[in-house]
């Protein structure tokens, strides 16, 4: 995406409007150009989903606006002499018309981008010992991982016993696995020591499940599996 001059005889007129992506998506601001427009005024673009139309004006009535239910009307911030800002978040394809002062109208024709939610695979227990545990796992997403977590849901039922989920009286440990910044694929291996674990919990076979969230705030979770806590080594026959 490339940032567009703005239209000059608006910036005049003091009317500018731009489209603010995601941060996250790492795509910069697109400036709107209201110039050299074709016969039926459209303006077309395709945009990050979540991205923020802005527009400002030098006086409250200079802009009127009509946007259909793909636009979000959010706060703004509206600055001390008299320059007016309008925000919106763009949730899907949509159209947006603007009519400034004696300027011609003009519509908005923007297409999203989809932010895909994260993928995360729980592979297999790798290495079982005293005082570990250790898992593989992959994780996905298009703009980048904000966290990947373990989350234990409860002790696993005995044969023949029914799953009686969480503990009330043990609340199930959750820990947060340490994830690169931003990292779209992941194929990694945690190890899970007995220090990590509330003493109640060591040495509990349990269900688990792993979850990664990205950073529009989507989680993912993948289906539960069994998994023994690490216990604490004994070396003191006594403790044993």
């Amino acid at each position: 995406m490339q940032i567009k001059k703005m239209d000059i005889e608006h910036v005049k007129n003091g009317n500018i409007g731009w489209i603010d992506p995601p941060v996250y998506t790492g795509s910069p601001p697109l400036f709107l150009q209201f110039s050299s427009l074709p016969d039926d005024r459209v303006i077309k673009h395709q945009v990050p989903v979540g991205s923020s139309l802005v527009l400002r004006s030098a006086t409250q009535d200079a802009l009127s606006v009509t946007p259909d239910s793909q636009f979000e009307d959010i706060a703004a911030a509206e600055g001390g002499n008299q320059t007016k800002e309008k925000r919106w978040r763009i949730k899907g394809n949509g159209l947006f018309t603007i009519k400034a002062d004696d300027h011609p109208k003009v519509t908005l024709s923007l297409s999203v981008t989809p932010d895909a939610a994260p993928n995360i695979i729980f592979q297999k227990i790798k290495e079982q010992k005293r005082g570990s545990v250790t898992f593989s796992y992959e994780a996905h997403d298009d703009y980048g991982l904000k966290n990947v977590t373990l989350n234990v849901l409860g002790r696993a039922p005995k044969k023949g016993e029914a799953d009686k989920g969480a503990d009330p009286l043990r609340e199930p440990p959750t820990l947060t696995l340490a994830v690169p910044k931003r990292a779209k694929d992941i194929t990694s291996e945690f190890k899970l020591l007995t220090s990590m674990i509330h003493p109640a919990w060591q040495g509990t076979e349990v269900r688990a499940e792993l979850s990664a969230e990205d950073e529009a705030g989507q989680i993912t979770k993948t289906p539960p599996f069994l998994i023994t806590l690490p216990d604490h080594p004994h070396t003191d026959r006594l403790a044993q």
